[in-house]
């Protein structure tokens, strides 16, 4: 596995690489994060094609999982999406401790992170892309947010938390 350490400036960033390294996702989540609950979020599309067998592959690893779907496409990354994503973070009983995985592309990415980074002011979060564009941009660099009717992105953060 190719390990690249994106240097920010406020932060580090781990990105890793390999052929195949979706296959052993859930094994090298567990390495990483032991016993701590997973929150799943993706998208209609990539769900069914990716998060639904991550899901399963970390339940028979026995990892306490969930798994959070929003309608895929630009208009659910909004604040209706936001606080049903929160309702089902405190439904599952996520802790500061937890991780959000976010798998998929940029509207999950950006949803997921900004979800995460607010909540209990601030949960762990990992993304899992799912397409090249979001591999190469908004996976990368910790840019998260919502739109408002008035426009794109208005309400986000560059997360300033731990990115694992």
């Amino acid at each position: 596995m190719k390990v690249l350490k994106l240097s920010l400036k406020h932060k580090t960033v781990p990105i890793e690489i390999e052929n195949g390294l979706f296959q052993k996702a859930a094994q090298r989540i567990k390495e990483l994060f032991g016993k701590r609950k997973i929150m799943l979020v993706t998208d209609s599309n990539v769900g069914p094609v990716y998060a639904e067998k991550l899901f399963t592959q970390m339940k028979d690893l026995n990892i306490e999982t969930g798994i959070y779907t929003v309608p895929a496409g630009e208009s659910s990354k909004n604040h209706e999406q936001l606080l049903k994503l929160y309702a089902a973070f405190a439904d599952f009983g996520i802790t500061r401790g937890d991780i959000v995985i976010a798998v998929g592309g940029g509207v999950t990415g950006d949803l997921a992170g900004y979800a995460a980074s607010t909540w209990l002011r601030g949960t762990g979060f990992v993304q899992i892309p799912a397409s090249l564009l979001a591999m190469v941009d908004s996976s990368v660099g910790g840019k998260v947010a919502v739109n408002l009717p008035q426009g794109k992105n208005l309400v986000g953060i560059f997360i300033t938390l731990k990115l694992y």
